[in-house]
């Protein structure tokens, strides 16, 4: 099972936990909806889409340049392909391959200038957006991307066999989640995750939830921040207050006080989930070392 790019929320390491979620919910059988609030490179659904096939699914993400990806992928598959090989190519004959640092860095950054170019143009028609988007997460460094005001911050991968797999495997990609967009009508949104909710409501609806975390070395709920810098902080409580209106959900976020509330205050499912992390603050890992999946 692929994913897209190493990125935060893609979830496939928690692949067999949420699988048995699915098989072992009654209430999942009988719903054909599927909606992921905060999608990202989408690689959740995949792991839901693996054992159940909707009738209709919405994908959404505040973050312009990856639903311009998925949309990409979705309706223009023929023309990124080609725009892919055209780049893969273009390394070829420029650099033979990318195998030292000189030669990785002189590539990478030449084309995140390109693709801010773009971003700032907010150009998303242009295919050339989401061809180098693809690239430069696929040979980023540990998937810490960031995004500032629609700019993406994409930190360059010392890794260079990470070259060599990119060019073995984007377009088998572009090819795999093409097929799953296409075989579960995906429709890509760029909303807010309220206005969705507002128009789709909570029934009949299997919604996947993987919010911004919280900040898991504050016990304030108000103290604690996305790890996202597109301006103001989200809003957590507002979120989790609103869990018990929802018929069937996986919700992901640090293990918390506050959620502990939540999870007492409507009678929710959970299940705690250690995290293999590896750092050199060793408080930031004792306090971040578990997560929670609630759902229903």
């Amino acid at each position: 099972m692929y994913s897209l790019f190493t990125y935060a929320g893609n979830k496939s390491k928690f692949q067999n936990i949420i699988q048995k979620y699915l098989i072992d919910t009654y209430s999942y059988n009988n719903i054909d909806i599927c909606i992921d609030l905060f999608a990202g490179t989408s690689g959740f659904f995949n792991v839901v889409q693996d054992k159940k096939q909707f009738k209709h699914t919405i994908l959404n993400d505040l973050n312009t340049s990856i639903t311009t990806l998925l949309s990409t992928i979705k309706d223009k598959k023929e023309i990124l392909i080609l725009e892919v090989e055209k780049e893969l190519n273009y390394i070829k004959n420029k650099y033979s391959v990318i195998d030292t640092q000189e030669k990785s860095q002189d590539w990478f950054f030449n084309r995140l200038e390109k693709l801010n170019f773009l971003e700032d143009k907010k150009d998303y028609d242009n295919t050339l957006l989401s061809t180098y988007f693809l690239l430069l997460n696929s040979v980023s460094f540990g998937g810490n991307y960031e995004t500032n005001n629609g700019i993406s911050n994409i930190p360059r991968s010392t890794d260079l066999k990470k070259y060599k797999t990119m060019n073995s495997l984007i377009i088998k990609k572009v090819e795999y989640y093409n097929n799953i967009y296409q075989k579960n009508n995906a429709v890509i949104c760029n909303e807010d995750y309220k206005t969705i909710i507002r128009n789709y409501g909570y029934e009949d609806i299997l919604y996947l939830i993987d919010p911004p975390y919280i900040s898991s070395n504050s016990n304030d709920i108000k103290g604690c921040v996305s790890n996202y810098k597109n301006g103001d902080n989200f809003n957590h409580l507002e979120l989790l207050e609103e869990l018990d209106m929802f018929q069937s959900f996986i919700y992901f976020n640090n293990k918390h006080i506050v959620i502990d509330d939540i999870i007492s205050a409507y009678d929710i499912k959970y299940k705690e989930i250690e995290r293999k992390t590896t750092s050199s603050n060793q408080n930031y890992l004792k306090l971040s070392d578990f997560e929670y999946m609630l759902y229903r």
